[in-house]
């Protein structure tokens, strides 16, 4: 399985990146501040040890503006979706093209998201999906704001993508049961990490519970 990205623009800097690679302030302020406690504190809860939030901002890939965006430029009056929604009725939807053409992969749809955490206020990455059998797709993200004179830096991260298989797995809704509580248990076992423990994660090879052997569940 291979998801082709094909670079129309080879020149321009603004590549598709992968997820992992890209770090925002917020995500090095609260590593700083997860290393600073781990030499200071006993022991302590934070943020950065939650496997949810690390994995999914890792996940998939980064789209970036190939090209400073400007309101006036990218607005898309044929778009009214948010003619339809209370909050959104005095919004501009902005259609932003990237320098790619994307194939996904045959069983995959690629889901277009807001990026994972972002710290932006500005504007609003409008989710959407790339399907494979629409072969080659031009690569371009919708975002809303209601600042009328918002700018955006060539090369600013507008969305993270993620594949998903087309076929979904069948769904079971039961009642919590004794065995529901044992390994309840055990996973507070496991996650009832003390200093000692919480120093040799961090020197784990990405430093993130994610990656400390106790934790992967058998």
């Amino acid at each position: 399985m291979v998801v082709q990205w094909v670079d129309y623009q080879p020149d321009n800097p603004h590549k598709v990146t992968p997820a992992q690679h890209v770090k925002f302030d917020g995500q090095l302020a609260m590593q700083a501040d997860f290393k600073h406690k781990l030499s200071t504190a006993d022991t302590f809860t934070h943020t950065a040890r939650c496997p949810g939030l690390n994995a999914y901002r890792n996940m998939g890939y980064i789209i970036r503006a190939r090209e400073d965006v400007h309101v006036d430029k990218y607005r898309w009056d044929g778009f009214t979706y948010t003619d339809h929604f209370k909050n959104w009725k005095n919004s501009h939807v902005l259609k932003v093209p990237c320098q790619y053409i994307v194939y996904v992969p045959e069983g995959y749809s690629m889901l277009v998201n807001p990026i994972a955490h972002s710290d932006e206020e500005a504007w609003y990455a409008v989710p959407g999906i790339f399907e494979h059998h629409w072969g080659p797709t031009s690569v371009s993200v919708f975002i809303t704001t209601t600042n009328s004179k918002l700018h955006l830096p060539a090369g600013t991260p507008l969305a993270q993508t993620f594949l998903v298989p087309d076929k979904e797995p069948e769904a079971e809704f039961r009642n919590f049961d004794a065995e529901d509580s044992i390994n309840m248990q055990k996973k507070e076992e496991l996650l009832a990490f003390d200093k000692p423990v919480l120093e040799r994660m961090s020197r784990t090879k990405k430093g993130t519970l994610m990656n400390y052997p106790w934790y992967h569940w058998d």
